[in-house]
């Protein structure tokens, strides 16, 4: 269910803010400034307004063409899709985001997105999940607009190639012969490997002519985080993702398993010869552990160095932890838990909007509520307030404060509130909306 409030200050504001995954994005005024957040709480936001991010995935690509590597987010949670230009040189980091590329992007009903040059031609092309399909989508980039050609599902002599919905696979150049392969963990917890024999073949790269070149790549089978040899597992189950990176820098693909049941992820080694090792399941063990629902890695050229750092995110489809944008530098060495939620207004799971005078100078105040799950594995609800200190030229928000009220000490689940001056004595009241214990 999706909520739509208009916010009566200065300037008129559409606010969209979904009850279930709690984003909050403004879709008709973006000049709107906003101060802060429950991390920066004095830092300006460079796109608050943008809806949060609770499950997405990443890639590169140069949107306007200019040479320097742009970042594209897919946020499975709405199949959402965001531009973000790197404004700065070499070496440095710093976004904005652009809504004309983003809906450029539109791709709707995606499970999953992955950005890759599949045709050699120097245009990243869309690789893209739905159902339990694989899909491809050639790219053209022409007077600053992007296209794309009707999809085509992937499949070998044998069939389609097929996923767990759930599930993202790895697409790399396995062997490197010169064109894009694709591995999957399938439901029994072994990597399939699918080769693409397009240059092989004499057809250039086409990016559809692939084959099953082996059945159980590295001859493992992941259960539960752990590897092994048995022909017979227990526990086994699809939802895996799979990041194919060179950890050791032995020239060849390493893999990075995620599981939609666990919070963490294991690094398995290449070592060239069946089966491959596990080195680590807690990965990485010896810095910040990623622990987040279904994690996923994705090597990411944050600052235009040619060298790749490493995002960790929540593939999880129903995420509802804050901070869940996890940034390492190239050696996985733990940077920050809020890589681009720095600049946004994320307030978890459970949003609901409000307005009223808190501070009665005269104009509406923004009041979101919001829920999320501790590290008690409990759900806490509250309620984040943003001052408005707009004056006649400038429309601006200010954060105030992440738990107005202290409502989170009475244990209130899926709050929302309304005010009316009951006793009419010249002030707003408050009524609480909750999910199990009615109106309060």
């Amino acid at each position: 269910m999706e909520r739509y409030l208009y916010i009566p200050i200065i300037l008129f504001f559409l606010i969209h803010c979904s009850n279930v995954f709690g984003q909050v994005e403004i879709i008709s005024d973006d000049e709107t400034v906003v101060i802060g957040n429950h991390n920066h709480p004095l830092d300006t936001l460079d796109f608050p307004w943008i809806g949060g991010l609770s499950s997405p995935q990443f890639s590169n690509i140069d949107f306007n063409q200019d040479g320097i590597n742009d970042l594209f987010v897919f946020d499975r949670n709405g199949s959402s899709s965001y531009a973000f230009i790197q404004n700065e040189p070499l070496n440095q980091s710093s976004y904005s985001y652009d809504k004309n590329f983003s809906q450029q992007f539109s791709l709707e009903s995606y499970n999953w997105v992955h950005l890759k040059d599949v045709n050699c031609d120097g245009l990243p092309d869309i690789f893209a999940g739905k159902e339990n399909y694989i899909e491809l989508m050639i790219s053209d980039f022409e007077n600053q607009n992007w296209s794309f050609s009707i999809p085509q599902i992937l499949n070998t002599p044998e069939g389609d190639i097929l996923i767990d919905a759930r599930g993202l696979p790895g697409i790399e150049d396995i062997d490197h012969d010169g064109d894009l392969d694709i591995v999957i963990i399938d439901p029994t917890g072994k990597a399939v490997w699918y080769k693409n024999n397009s240059l092989e073949l004499g057809e250039g790269c086409t990016g559809n002519d692939f084959i099953i070149e082996n059945s159980n790549w590295g001859g493992f089978t992941f259960v539960d985080r752990l590897i092994n040899t048995d022909a017979s597992p227990k526990n086994l189950h699809g939802g895996y993702s799979l990041s194919l990176i060179d950890v050791d820098e032995d020239q060849d693909f390493d893999l990075l398993i995620g599981d939609a049941f666990l919070n963490h992820i294991t690094y398995i080694q290449n070592n060239g010869n069946s089966p491959f090792t596990e080195i680590d399941s807690l990965f990485p063990s010896n810095n910040v552990t990623i622990d987040l629902p279904f994690g996923t890695i994705y090597p990411i050229d944050i600052n235009n160095d040619s060298v790749n750092e490493f995002v960790a995110t929540s593939s999880d489809l129903f995420n509802t932890t804050l901070n869940s944008i996890w940034l390492y530098d190239s050696n996985f060495q733990f940077i920050q838990n809020d890589f681009l939620l720095e600049n946004t207004i994320d307030v978890g799971k459970g949003c609901h909007v409000s307005t009223f005078d808190f501070d009665n100078d005269g104009d509406e105040d923004l009041l979101l509520a919001a829920e999320e799950v501790n590290n008690g594995n409990e759900i806490i609800s509250y309620f984040h307030l943003y001052e408005n200190i707009s004056t006649d030229n400038i429309s601006q928000f200010k954060f105030k404060e992440i738990n107005f009220l202290n409502l989170q000490t009475i244990n209130l689940k899926g709050l929302d509130a309304s005010f009316y001056d009951w006793d009419s004595d010249g002030d707003a009241d408050l009524f609480l909306g909750t999910l199990i214990n009615g109106i309060q």
